[in-house]
């Protein structure tokens, strides 16, 4: 079992040389992959659409079979900064779970160390027993 967890581990650490290192140009490790935007502490990919100007009659007859449509589809600038605003409040969200889980993990380790000293305890305990018996 230690074999297999192991060969994950290079695997996964391997996967993550490649994602991250392999391609850039400097020959430098990035702290996202290619195309990806770092906004601490985590990558973001922006899907970025032309605009209206960039769309063709050729354009907007493909992605309308009825034919060339009478207006081209408009992307306000207010949808880019809510946008920013939505990934501002997923950000914060993202950072206030990791603290809750940061928490957890602090509780589960306080109970584990109690458990075990609990469980020292009791081994003590009986093995005390054991020597007043002989």
């Amino acid at each position: 079992m230690t074999t297999n967890w192991n060969e994950l581990n290079v695997s996964r650490a391997q996967w993550s040389i490649d994602s991250y290192c392999l391609g850039n140009t400097d020959d430098k490790c990035q702290p996202c992959q290619f195309g990806w935007f770092l906004s601490q502490p985590s990558c973001y990919a922006i899907n970025d659409p032309p605009s209206p100007e960039e769309i063709t009659e050729e354009a907007d007859y493909v992605n309308a079979p009825e034919g060339p449509a009478d207006k081209k589809a408009t992307r306000p600038e207010s949808n880019v900064k809510d946008l920013n605003a939505e990934i501002k409040t997923l950000t914060t969200q993202k950072d206030g779970l990791t603290k809750q889980i940061q928490e957890m993990e602090t509780n589960w380790n306080e109970l584990n160390v109690s458990r075990a000293q609990w469980s020292i305890n009791e081994y003590c305990k009986l093995g005390e027993g054991m020597l007043r018996n002989h």
